[in-house]
């Protein structure tokens, strides 16, 4: 039903994107899948799972409220790091509760929205992307996704949103809905143009 199509830009960097039928997933659609689609929202993160990177950064093209249309793309960053850092949910801590394996809450800047996992299993599955998606429990994989893809729908807008990882200032995964690039690495992500 759908298939990726990745395109090496360099040796730490991979551009993706995700057909379906033959036709590039718009924005639009990507969201409507990882908000809602258990089937869509495991193919996704097999794609990401797969990765030749042990330890990445996913920076996702921004998007507006007209520009929902243009095609998902998203890039993986390689970093060597990552996987060296020692996984500490202490900066989050105040956010999590027994009851929820997803929290989502405003950076301290208030500037971003972070969606985070709380730890359900050892630490080491929750310093980033790549050794949550390849070690967490499915189900909070599944919900993680979810949350990200209604936290994305609401803060899109007329003024561009970006998506994505970071995690070399606080070692412990959160996902980024942030009204600026603030971390992202991939330059021609960094400014929207339609």
């Amino acid at each position: 039903m759908w298939h990726s199509v990745a395109t090496p830009v360099d040796e730490k960097t991979t551009r993706c994107r995700i057909k379906q039928e033959g036709n590039t997933l718009t924005m639009e659609e990507w969201i409507g899948l990882i908000s809602s689609s258990s089937e869509f929202i495991t193919y996704f993160t097999e794609v990401l799972k797969e990765s030749p990177f042990e330890g990445f950064f996913w920076e996702v093209v921004p998007v507006t409220t007209t520009s929902l249309y243009r095609d998902f793309e998203f890039v993986l960053v390689q970093s060597n790091k990552l996987p060296k850092i020692e996984a500490n949910p202490d900066s989050f801590q105040e956010h999590f509760n027994q009851a929820a394996s997803v929290v989502t809450f405003p950076n301290l800047g208030g500037d971003a929205q972070l969606v985070v996992p709380s730890a359900l299993g050892s630490r080491e599955y929750y310093g980033h992307l790549g050794a949550f998606l390849r070690n967490a429990p499915r189900e909070q994989i599944d919900l993680l996704w979810r949350t990200v893809g209604q936290e994305y729908q609401k803060r899109i807008q007329e003024k561009p949103v970006w998506l994505s990882t970071a995690g070399l200032g606080v070692p412990w995964l959160h996902i980024r809905v942030d009204s600026r690039p603030k971390y992202y690495r991939y330059s021609p992500f960094k400014s929207f143009a339609l």
